[in-house]
């Protein structure tokens, strides 16, 4: 241990360690005084009202009880009260019927109650999550735990605090010719390469140890961490459905000892490269390289199923899951697979430690046997670094299985009395042998209460999203967008959003190419919520006039698109393409919230496939579009109506004829001919749907399902 001591005393002493940990400390001060208050993950509404909600939590705080389901039913009411007399007031105001005083009266009265409804609306949210199980959910203020378990991600001065402080352990013996006058002293040998290690171990430990310090304190100055025994899954912008049956502290500490495995492994790592390589430059490459070149070839989900040190230095993704850029979910580990890459890692590291001593010895017999068996190691690391890690999905649910096919028009599940079916990658609940009485479908497995609450579906890979209606006892319908993986049956939800008034029901068709395509009838035109694509972490919704981005981490809305005129536009690539209120066509970059004007013509209708945007205009011509602009004129028509894959149906003048073609109109096909004005097309497989006016009477509609060929 005295010869440990010293080497500890020349990484601190007279290499200036101590110097490098006291700017590291004060760095990584400013840094997570910077990045704490600012992190984009935090829930701004709760910081913008921090001492009424406040207030809230000290009722609140701990596990759910009745008396606080009243407690937040209550003021949750007396905002929609308050909103009903506030509104009733104006109108009468309006009317003549109130005078200036009653008018200002009631505003004054409602305003304080009313100043606190986005927070009441977050405790609503909290009540039905908590109320779902309220064994693993208790009321907590969320904010610090969240800003705690991100801001402890990868941090590259960490990584080069490490690198040298740890990098001339070895390294500066050989450099300046001493490793042979080390190997003959009587403390060198074995006894100098174990103090050595352990000493740029410890330092290593010290450095993440103290980070993780810092950003637990600055946490608690500014947010606060209370509940710290409460159950992980309290925390629901993080841990909603996690696996793990922990508290928050419990995780806090587990996320301390994977990081400090993390500091050890990357000092084992670069005193062993010190040791093989004998020249400083030479190791600090190979380090650099080692560390940082799995952050690029790696994704996060692939990351942390590996046993390497980026891994482990970067640490929180074991505990808060990485994000599934192709489900649009987030996914959490098992805490069996977690285990499988800590103990794979320990074994890699001893075998690094071993490796690394036999060279500093230079032991030639056993040099001679690892030559021999060098391919055999080879063989046996490279099974040791590829574990039988498995990423666990949320699941809350346990339903029976069922076959999932990919395809147009494939039955799923069929009983004697309904066929579940996929349309276009839409689920459909149909009477068995009909499609005149379908019923859009989400879940698979639930119930028909749950059918009658579903509004919109649709499907992208294997992930069904749909959303559901809640409190449907009130005027004010409220939804919550859900994630339902199609070959597990587990649901997940990602987004409760209240106040929102959903009056109607449609559909989607979501492409694996990601080309959304929006239509909506004239009879659907007045509905709050029209459709919703999932996209890359966030739900982008049709409401009213507006396209409104949702992120799926913490719920935010941005409003991207205010004036919409007609409720058909096209997503694809990134790009929204629209018609504005003037009738012209215009297209909305989501990456750099930059609109262009595509088109000034008067524009009917558009739809988009395959790079291509096809619209017709007031001219009755249609237009095809592709980068570079302008457009082109292809063909000639009144409405687009519907598109499949390759293939547009379009009214000619009359309103009553239907033709279909693919994208470069030369190929047209007259299919149906109506006797009737046409109010509404659409196609689902082989049969269209046919919606009509027979005697004039526009509250007199007629739905025909007849075979395309017809």
């Amino acid at each position: 241990m005295q010869l440990a001591g010293r080497e500890i005393y020349h990484i601190l002493i007279k290499r200036r360690g101590i110097l490098l940990l006291i700017i590291f400390i004060l760095a990584e001060i400013i840094m997570s005084v910077s990045g704490i208050r600012n992190s984009r993950d935090i829930i701004y509404a709760v910081e913008d009202d921090k001492v009424q909600y406040t207030e809230y939590m000290e009722v609140l705080s701990g596990p759910h009880t009745e008396e606080k389901k009243v407690f937040v039913n209550d003021l949750f009411q007396q905002v929609q009260k308050a909103k009903e007399k506030q509104n009733e007031t104006v109108d009468r105001y309006i009317r003549g019927e109130a005078g200036k005083e009653e008018f200002y009266r009631t505003s004054e009265e409602s305003e304080e109650l009313l100043s606190h409804e986005q927070i009441i609306n977050l405790l609503e949210n909290q009540l039905l999550y908590i109320s779902e199980n309220p064994e693993q959910r208790y009321w907590i203020y969320e904010n610090g735990w969240i800003g705690f378990f991100k801001s402890n991600s990868m941090d590259i001065l960490l990584m080069v605090i490490i690198l040298v402080g740890v990098l001339p352990v070895f390294s500066i013996d050989y450099e300046r010719d001493m490793d042979m006058l080390n190997q003959t002293t009587r403390s060198g040998g074995s006894r100098l390469y174990h103090s050595r290690v352990l000493a740029g171990v410890l330092f290593a430990a010290v450095c993440t140890a103290v980070q993780i310090a810092i950003k637990f304190i600055i946490t608690e100055i500014y947010f606060g961490l209370e509940g710290a025994s409460y159950p992980l899954q309290s925390v629901q912008e993080l841990f909603a459905g996690h696996p793990w049956n922990v508290s928050c502290l419990s995780a806090a500490g587990l996320l301390l000892v994977l990081r400090i495995i993390g500091a050890a492994y990357t000092a084992l790592l670069i005193m062993s490269l010190s040791v093989w390589c004998r020249r400083l430059l030479n190791t600090g490459v190979l380090s650099v390289a080692f560390i940082c070149i799995p952050l690029f070839i790696f994704k996060e989900s692939k990351l942390f199923q590996l046993p390497l040190p980026t891994s482990f230095l970067w640490g929180n993704g074991f505990i808060t899951g990485v994000w599934n850029e192709d489900t649009g979910m987030q996914d959490f580990f098992s805490a069996l697979s977690v285990k499988k890459t800590c103990g794979i890692a320990l074994i890699i590291m001893g075998l690094l430690y071993l490796a690394a001593w036999i060279r500093y010895k230079n032991f030639r017999k056993i040099k001679r046997l690892l030559k021999k068996a060098g391919p055999l190691c080879l063989v046996f690391g490279l099974l040791l670094f590829l574990p039988a890690c498995s990423v666990q999905k949320n699941s809350n649910s346990n339903p029976d299985p069922v076959t999932y096919q990919k395809g147009l028009n494939e039955v799923l599940k069929s009983t004697d009395q309904w066929t579940l079916y996929l349309d276009h990658q839409v689920w459909y609940k149909t009477d068995t042998g009909s499609l005149s009485d379908q019923e859009l479908l989400a879940d698979p497995f639930a119930t028909k209460e749950t059918y009658d609450n579903i509004l919109i579906s649709g499907v992208q890979g294997n992930i069904c999203y749909y959303l559901k209606k809640i409190n449907t006892e009130q005027e004010l319908l409220d939804y919550e967008l859900h994630a339902l993986e199609l070959n597990t049956g587990s649901d997940k939800i990602l987004i409760r959003k209240q106040n929102h008034s959903i009056k109607g029901t449609n559909f989607l068709n979501l492409y694996k190419e990601s080309v959304l395509t929006v239509h909506t009838s004239q009879q659907m035109q007045n509905f709050s919520i029209h459709g919703f694509w999932v996209e890359q972490g966030y739900l982008y919704l049709f409401r009213g006039d507006d396209i409104v981005q949702v992120s799926l981490t913490n719920g935010k809305e941005q409003v991207l698109i205010d004036d919409i005129y007609d409720s058909n536009f096209v997503f694809m690539n990134g790009n929204i393409y629209y018609i504005n209120k003037k009738y012209m066509l215009q297209k909305y970059s989501i990456s750099d919230r930059q609109t262009e004007l595509i088109s000034d013509k008067m524009v009917m209708s558009v739809y988009g496939n395959h790079n291509k945007v096809l619209f017709s205009a007031a001219d009755e011509k249609i237009y095809l579009c592709e980068e570079p602009y302008p457009s082109k004129a292809v063909g000639s028509g009144n409405y687009i109506v519907f598109q499949m894959d390759d293939t547009v149906f379009y009214y000619t003048e009359d309103m009553r004829t239907i033709y279909r073609s693919d994208y470069s109109m030369k190929n047209r096909q007259k299919i149906y001919t109506c006797e009737y004005d046409l109010l509404d097309f659409s196609v689902r497989g082989d049969k269209m749907i046919i919606t009509y006016t027979p005697d004039s009477d526009m509250n007199h509609t007629e739905t025909e399902f007849l075979p395309i060929n017809e």
